[in-house]
C-alpha cells in the first residue's frame, strides 16, 4: 500500500511538469456551447477544437514557436450559430531553452 501512494503521488507530481505550455483564455459562458477556436498565428491561420482543462480554454501550443515576437490575430470561439468578436494579441516573446546548464560532480 505505501508503494502504491508513493507511486501515485509521483505520477501526480510529474503529469502537470510534462504539460506544453498554451496561450489560454477563461472558460465562456456555459449557454454559448462553443465548438472551437480559430485565428491567426504570425499570418497563419490554425483552428482548435474546445478543450477545457485546469479551468481554462486551451488555445494554442506555444511550445512549437520559435524564441521570438509572435502576433495571434483574429482569435475567436466559434459554435453552430456564428463566432464571437476577435481578440488581438501579441507574445512579446518566447523565451528560448536554457543554456550553460549542467550537472558537477
Amino acid at each position: 500500500m505505501k508503494r502504491l501512494i508513493i507511486i501515485l503521488s509521483l505520477l501526480l507530481l510529474a503529469a502537470p511538469a510534462a504539460a506544453a505550455p498554451y496561450l489560454v483564455c477563461d472558460v465562456p459562458p456555459a449557454g454559448d456551447q462553443v465548438i472551437g477556436v480559430r485565428g491567426l498565428v504570425d499570418g497563419t491561420a490554425f483552428e482548435q477544437p474546445y478543450k477545457l482543462q485546469s479551468g481554462a480554454v486551451l488555445i494554442y501550443d506555444i511550445g512549437t514557436l520559435t524564441p521570438a515576437k509572435h502576433s495571434f490575430t483574429g482569435i475567436r470561439f466559434y459554435n453552430i450559430r456564428g463566432e464571437s468578436t476577435t481578440v488581438p494579441f501579441d507574445l512579446p516573446s518566447i523565451p528560448g531553452p536554457p543554456s550553460n546548464i549542467g550537472l558537477r560532480p
